[in-house]
């Protein structure tokens, strides 16, 4: 689950607002915090657009800054507490108190502090305040992630994902088998290549024949399948078969001769079990049990070959064509199945916005019996760091167990938390997930109110001390980037919980095709979401059932010095004006795949350590697609 209750073009309009400020979707990539956090500070960080000269700075009210030294913002921790240390560039003797996550905390006379902090398993907020000797009082926060342990990025993640599909499911697996495979099976080439099919001597030699298939027909395989123990049987059958012949004398006493013929059967019927095992490698392997054709109905013909030599050979080329179909569904259905079965396996790689996703799933478990088919799967994702990324030490892992999954339903599976938060974490480091808004992208609506980014429509009211130094006009340009990646935490305030830290959100205006940043403002989030499935409808919904948590930070800021106190409380009040908008429900359309179509489905936090999210669905065959409308005959 993704903590993003909208689609597309209305989360860029919602993060257009976070300017104003709205962030609920948020999309990090990887460029991380480096620096230490601080508010109230007049740093001027030059034109980072690549111009030459930008707005003249202004003036304005300033504030002593606090700077957290330790731990690094954006950074990653391992212990269950740690010592908080900064300093403030107030006068020295001028600050009165300080505190750090609410507790008061050591003071030096030169502005220095330390104060100890718990911490919890995902993200850690860390919030400085301080109070100087005319009651002012100024703040600053950070992230950074905190975990019992880090599972290994290069590892896979064992059972990150159970699938069963039980009984109910198999018409449509078999389905799927005949549309994909079964209905197109060509078994010709396959017994052609074992030719002859028949070679021997009668009458003490006199007569030599050798028999060949030149060509097989039939009006189709069907099957059906059912579940046995550690296995699938089969059954399939062949209907109106024509098997083409040609024999020929092999140099016996008699005429030499080569003539055509046919053998006909009314039907061919398969049965077989097929049995699947788990090699070391992660591959998965079938191989099919002793199994039987019978040709119903067999005849066959030899043009112009004495019929006594035809009823001489009947019996004993009807068992060797059975034995070789026998060899060739022992070819074909294993290399099927395990093609099939494999295909999903890795490590293999697909391209996302110009960067190389890798990844591996590899089987651990597969359990067959009458009640239907289980496979466990670990999965391992991979991507390249993006430039000045840090590799982490691995994603947020948490000790838990699978559930038992359901067999009431035709579908099951479960995901474990580990996996998502290994996806999120390779989204982050590798910048998969990037974001930029501009004017262009309010084309055509806006968003509570706010339907442009130039600077006049929007900039003007949250800058004030920059009005009448920027041309209204001038367009103004969001970018989001974050020091951590996302956390993912199932069952806690929503049906999802989601932790952001260390976002942080440029504002840069383009001064004649030269960006000129305004300020830069640090956010911390705190998300909680849940996930509803209407089964009538077959509709998801995703809402935000309580306020989310936002603290926001001026972290730089070239062209003013801005009142921190004055920022903090316009974007709090536009928060909470955002928040009807912010808290409607998103809907989705469950789709159907393969022309399958999922119903009755439920979501649930399970596991002994409620770490895994457990989706069942029923099955039924998606309705046929509307013919499309015939072509308007265009007008002479």
């Amino acid at each position: 689950m993704h903590a993003n209750p909208c689609g597309r073009p209305r989360c860029r309009t919602l993060t257009a607002v976070i300017l104003s400020l709205l962030l609920v979707a948020v999309a990090p990539i990887a460029f991380p915090c480096l620096t230490g956090c601080n508010i109230g500070s007049n740093s001027r960080n030059g034109n980072k657009g690549g111009g030459t000269a930008g707005p003249p700075a202004v003036t304005g009210p300033t504030q002593p800054a606090i700077i957290i030294d330790t731990p690094v913002p954006g950074s990653w921790h391992t212990a269950p507490d740690a010592l908080v240390q900064g300093h403030t560039t107030a006068v020295a003797g001028d600050v009165v108190s300080v505190t750090v996550n609410g507790q008061p905390a050591i003071m030096e006379a030169d502005g220095r502090f330390a104060g100890p902090i718990a911490m919890t398993e995902g993200m850690n907020h860390i919030s400085v305040r301080a109070e100087n000797r005319a009651g002012d009082r100024f703040f600053s926060h950070c992230s950074y992630m905190y975990s019992g342990s880090y599972g290994d990025p290069a590892a896979v993640v064992p059972d990150a994902a159970i699938v069963r599909l039980n009984a109910q499911a198999l018409p449509f697996l078999i389905d799927m088998l005949n549309r994909d495979f079964l209905a197109t099976i060509d078994l010709a080439p396959i017994v052609m290549g074992l030719n002859p099919i028949f070679a021997t001597s009668f009458l003490f030699g006199v007569v030599t024949v050798q028999i060949d298939v030149t060509d097989l027909q039939s009006q189709g395989l069907t099957a059906g399948m059912d579940l046995v123990q550690d296995g699938v049987a089969i059954h399939a059958e062949m209907d109106q078969v024509v098997i083409d012949l040609v024999a020929q004398d092999q140099g016996g006493f008699t005429i030499p001769f080569n003539v055509g013929g046919q053998i006909t059967a009314d039907k061919i019927i398969i049965d077989t079990v097929a049995r699947l095992t788990i090699q070391p490698d992660g591959t998965v392997t079938s191989a099919l049990d002793p199994n039987s054709v019978t040709l119903q109905g067999f005849g066959i013909t030899l043009n112009g070959v004495p019929q006594f030599v035809v009823d001489l050979v009947k019996n004993t080329v009807r068992d060797l064509v059975q034995d070789k179909l026998v060899d060739a569904l022992n070819q074909q259905i294993p290399a099927f199945l395990d093609q099939e079965l494999n295909s999903l396996m890795g490590p293999s790689t697909v391209t996302l916005n110009a960067v190389d996703l890798t990844y591996q799933i590899v089987p651990s478990t597969i359990a067959i019996d009458s009640t239907g088919l289980e496979v466990g799967l670990g999965v391992r994702l991979d991507a390249p760091l993006a430039p000045g990324v840090t590799a982490p030490p691995g994603y947020m892992a948490t000790p838990g167990s699978p559930p038992v999954l359901t067999t009431n339903k035709a579908i099951a599976a479960t995901i474990d938390d580990d996996l998502i938060n290994m996806a999120m974490t390779v989204a982050w480091q590798s910048g998969l997930i990037q974001f930029e808004l501009d004017d262009s992208m309010l084309a055509g609506g806006g968003f509570g109110g706010i339907s442009s980014l130039e600077f006049g429509a929007l900039g003007a009211q949250l800058f004030p001390e920059l009005d009448g130094h920027i041309d209204p006009t001038t367009p103004m340009i969001l970018r989001l980037s974050a020091g951590l990646p996302p956390y993912v935490r199932l069952g806690g305030a929503g049906f999802v919980d989601m932790q952001i830290g260390e976002l942080y959100l440029e504002v840069l205006v383009d001064q004649n095709g030269v960006l000129e940043p305004i300020v830069g403002l640090t956010v911390h989030a705190d998300v909680a979401v849940d996930v509803t499935i209407d089964s009538a409808t077959n509709v998801l919904t995703i809402a935000i059932p309580q306020r989310p948590t936002f603290l926001f930070d001026v972290r730089d800021q070239p062209m003013t010095a801005l009142d921190p106190l004055r920022l903090q409380t316009l974007l709090t009040l536009a928060l909470d004006a955002m928040l009807p908008s912010l808290m409607t429900n998103a809907q989705l359309q469950i789709p159907a795949f393969f022309g399958i179509e999922l119903i009755n489905l439920d979501f649930a936090v399970e596991g002994p350590a409620a770490d895994h999210l457990t989706i069942g669905a029923d099955v039924q065959l998606a309705p046929p697609a509307p013919p499309a409308p015939a072509p308007t005959p265009s007008t002479p």
